[in-house]
């Protein structure tokens, strides 16, 4: 009956607190289904559902194991078995001081950290975005640095394509002007056009002293193999392109060059005639700016979406804005320091405000619960918080220090987006923890008006 009592007792108090940070965290991570980018969506559902099952597995395998444990291979008549490890007296007693001189400075601390937060907005907008996939990789990987000394030997490797299409493609004044396009972009992009190649340029460079016209162009491609043929043209005569080889380029110059092409053929079409930019570069371009923007939209997101679900979950302002204003700041200090440091958003860090929620609002709310649960105990309010970090801060503390351990695991490897990913990660931990111990006790004992009750109060003789 001692052991069913232990577990029931388990999941009366410390049930509820966990599942309401496991619901905060998910909907923080929900923010991440709103990218345009399937793989960041999927991202946000796998961590969902990765969320949910480690919540599953606590709750049934952890705790059924330590029942197990102590119900079947422990000699409780043994005056040593079984016993738990001693408390870590030295680290409860760092974290009441810690909590005494935070909640003694709470108006000079909030400022400060407020202080840096704005400073961080600010800086985050000079924070630049990296979408060159190559400086992602090793840079002495083998296929690198041959596709450079290609790129070298050759002037480019990457392509451009303008499909043409028309219902007679091949009328004189039709051919004229794909001829006239043809040497018009390379005239009008020399720095990053570097050759084209068009139907009506082989036509030239292979056919002497014939006009280009409608009769000698039909001639001409009649006389081609169908397999270098199908390369120029469709089978109807109505779809053709030209190609456009270019000089590499990192995204967001791709994407002004993009912008100014098309822009050109606007400026120079031909009624009846339409003109599109496609190629693998026009994907690239559009997916790795897709992948790099709305970061600030998904992290608002987030947030919103946590505060409203605490808001209906306890039906309190308070309960539902604690938790979530000392995470709001990590955003700001994230953005700060990948300024200082010199970093990039790349693809994966671009999707770090949605994990910041997600991590930090489950550290925020497992203390906000036991502030309450201590301050229903008849506590005052400074005792009350002194005494949850001293106690709860140390499994928060563990949790968030194991957690960079993992990540720190990054910090070795070889591909430069993944050891970015990893510091990024590292930094934001910190700040997670510095937010949970440092920012909510103040924040909270500033929040809460409502008075203690006093114990006869609480637990009624």
């Amino acid at each position: 009956m001692r052991f069913n009592r232990i577990f029931k007792n388990t999941y009366k108090y410390m049930g509820p607190s966990v599942l309401i940070a496991m619901v905060a965290t998910i909907l923080g991570f929900t923010a991440l289904f709103i990218s345009p980018v399937p793989m960041i969506a999927d991202f946000g559902k796998t961590l969902t559902l990765g969320l949910a099952v480690s919540f599953l597995a606590a709750l049934i395998i952890l705790t059924t194991n330590l029942y197990i444990r102590d119900k079947y291979f422990c000699d409780h008549t043994a005056a040593k078995a079984c016993q738990l490890p001693p408390e870590n007296k030295w680290l409860e007693t760092m974290l009441a001081k810690l909590t005494k001189l935070v909640l003694s400075k709470k108006f000079l601390i909030l400022t400060i950290c407020l202080a840096i937060t704005v400073w961080g907005f600010f800086g985050d907008t000079n924070v630049g975005v990296q979408t060159d996939i190559e400086t992602f990789m090793p840079q002495d990987t083998p296929e690198l640095v041959e596709i450079r000394e290609f790129r070298d030997l050759m002037g480019s490797t990457d392509q451009l394509t303008i499909m043409v299409q028309g219902p007679d493609l091949l009328d004189d004044k039709n051919l004229e002007w794909v001829e006239t396009l043809t040497t018009g972009v390379e005239n009008q992009f020399p720095e990053i056009i570097d050759s084209t190649v068009s139907i009506t340029g082989l036509f030239g460079e292979t056919v002497d002293n014939e006009t280009l016209t409608k009769q000698n162009m039909s001639d001409f491609l009649d006389d081609l193999p169908e397999t270098q043929r199908k390369l120029f043209i469709d089978e109807d005569r109505q779809t053709t392109i030209i190609t456009l080889n270019i000089a590499r380029l990192e995204n967001d110059s791709a994407k002004t060059f993009i912008n100014d092409l098309n822009q050109y053929l606007a400026d120079n079409e031909l009624q009846g005639i339409e003109s599109t930019v496609t190629g693998q570069a026009v994907i690239d371009a559009e997916m790795l700016s897709a992948l790099t923007s709305g970061r600030m939209e998904m992290s608002l997101l987030g947030i919103g979406l946590v505060f409203l679900g605490l808001l209906l979950i306890y039906r309190s302002f308070l309960k539902a804005i604690v938790p979530v204003f000392p995470i709001s700041l990590i955003i700001g200090w994230s953005g700060g320091a990948m300024y200082l440091l010199g970093l990039d958003y790349t693809p994966l860090t671009a999707t770090m405000g949605a994990l910041i929620i997600g991590i930090g609002t489950e550290f925020t709310i497992l203390l906000m619960e036991r502030y309450f649960e201590e301050k229903a105990k008849g506590a005052s309010k400074e005792e009350a918080m002194v005494t949850t970090v001293s106690k709860i801060g140390q499994p928060i503390l563990a949790s968030g220090l194991t957690t960079i351990g993992g990540f720190s695991a990054l910090l070795f490897s070889d591909f430069l987006i993944l050891r970015e990913f990893g510091i990024v990660t590292l930094l934001n931990i910190t700040f997670c923890l510095i937010s949970a111990l440092v920012v909510l006790p103040p924040l909270i004992i500033m929040l809460d008006r409502k008075k203690t009750k006093s114990v006869s109060a609480v637990n009624p003789a």
